[in-house]
This record gives C-alpha cells, structure tokens and sequence, in this order.
C-alpha cells in the first residue's frame, strides 16, 4: 500500500497463530530509514495471514487487524472492534478469515480527518453446479468505519459489516494506490477464474464500484499478493497455483482513469 510522503504504514504489529510461543505481539517502525524491533506482552492477538495496521501521518499507530479483531493504539480491543468473520471453515482447519493474505487495507477517508475505512474480505468454499468443492476464495467484499477520535481518543468502530461488493472475487490481494488527484485511492479487485478487475474509488462520499474492465489474458488465482508502483504506474499481481507453479502479471496503471494497459502475464 504506496503512501507516499506520509508515514501511515510506519508501524507494523506481528503475532504467532494459537498454539505457537512466544506469547503477545512484536511491534516493527521505520524511522529516518532504521528498524526498530520492540515486544509488547499486552496484547495477545494473533496474526495467521491477515494483517493490517495503519499510522497518522507523523507515524504513530492508529489501529491494527487480523481477520478477527481491531485492536488500538493501546494494544487493546478497539471499542466495538470484535466479531469481524464472518465463517469457520471445517474443512480448513477451522481457518476464517484470518487466513487470507492481504485480506484487508486500512485507509485514511479523504475529507474525513477523524475517519479511517477498514476494507475486509470474507472466505468461503466454492462450489460447482453439481455441488462439488472447487476451491477457497473471497466471498464478497465490505468496509467498516472507524472514528479514530471515539473512546477518548483510542478508537472506536463506528460500523462494520458495510457490503461494497458482491460477488466471488480474489483470494486476499488488496492493495491500494493514490488517485492522481493526489487525494482520493484506487481499488483493483479481481472476480475470481475471470479476466476481469473491478474498479473501486475511494473519494470524499466514500467507496464507489466503479466500472470493471477485462484484459485480454488469462488470469490465475491462487495464494498471492499484489502492489502497485511506488509510483502508481505499474500494477503486479502474483498467484501462486502449486508448489512449482505460480503466474506473475504486470499491468500499466492510469492513476487518473484507474484503467490497466499492457498487460503481461510471467509464467515462472
């Protein structure tokens, strides 16, 4: 998640799974270009695969999230901040979403200072007409209000559970970059074993879908990741399929139209 001049992504919180020591949390910032490494025995939440955090601009942290829970600048649940998944999946482990792999972002809401969006996928099984199990994937996307100023200045989830899209669409892969406006982001979410992305704005009023656009190649979807240039012009995104099989695509982005071009798929 690019945040140019802008120290949001300064502060990152890690975590074992349940049943993995030691206990509590590790706490990662970036200043003038050094890491800092630092333990935190007050909160003892723990990180699969979704992780999310977000920092003011001065880099001070805001608020973090797992799949499960949002928890504060304290280190402790954020008000309201509990009950984000949506299913227990049996047949995986009792994994949820928890296991997704960027399956969240936190934004700032341009014209909003008190206001963060938390943008989160669900996972589910998918099925075949037949009703044969395919594959995992997002099921639907939603986003949560957060107001930073609640709760005596700790943060306090105002609503959760807000539906933006939906459909069956990529596992995990959320990522965001600045419009070229300099205020506003762009969403590129892909619906899954489709060549389709679609287009989603975050503006002033909120999350807007768009438009969606196909390109003209095949797209794969697996365990991945996805990211944007640092500035803005390029798009990447990654499916891995099996152990020794994996599809990188590489796309020029238009900041202004939130439309890709040139679009090149690498099969490793």
């Amino acid at each position: 998640m690019p945040l140019l001049a802008q120290l949001r992504d300064n502060t990152w919180v890690v975590g074992y799974p349940s049943g993995f020591e030691p206990f509590g949390t590790t706490v990662f910032t970036f200043y003038d270009g050094s890491l800092k490494v630092a333990r935190n025995n007050i909160s003892y939440i723990n990180f699969q695969d979704n992780n999310a955090a977000i920092s003011t601009e001065e880099g001070e942290l805001l608020a973090y999230f797992n799949g499960f829970h949002v928890e504060d600048r304290t280190f402790n649940w954020m008000k309201n901040g509990d009950r984000f998944n949506k299913t227990i999946i049996q047949d995986s482990y009792y994994l949820s979403d928890d296991d997704l792999p960027q399956g969240s972002l936190f934004l700032p809401w341009p014209g909003h200072p008190d206001s963060l969006l938390l943008l989160y996928h669900s996972q589910g099984d998918v099925y075949s007409a037949s009703g044969e199990l395919i594959d995992l994937a997002s099921l639907d996307l939603t986003f949560a209000i957060v107001d930073i100023r609640g709760n005596n200045g700790k943060g306090e989830v105002v609503q959760k559970a807000i539906p933006l899209l939906k459909d069956t669409v990529q596992y995990g892969r959320l990522t965001a970059v600045r419009h070229a406006n300099g205020r506003d982001w762009w969403i590129l979410v892909q619906e899954v074993y489709q060549n389709r992305f679609y287009r989603i704005l975050l503006d002033t009023q909120g999350f807007h879908v768009v438009g969606s656009q196909e390109v003209p190649i095949a797209l794969h979807d697996g365990l991945g990741q996805a990211v944007f240039s640092p500035d803005g012009s390029k798009f990447a995104s990654y499916s891995g399929i099996k152990i020794h099989e994996g599809y990188l695509y590489v796309f020029d982005f238009d900041r202004c139209s939130g439309l890709l071009t040139h679009s090149k798929a690498i099969n490793p």
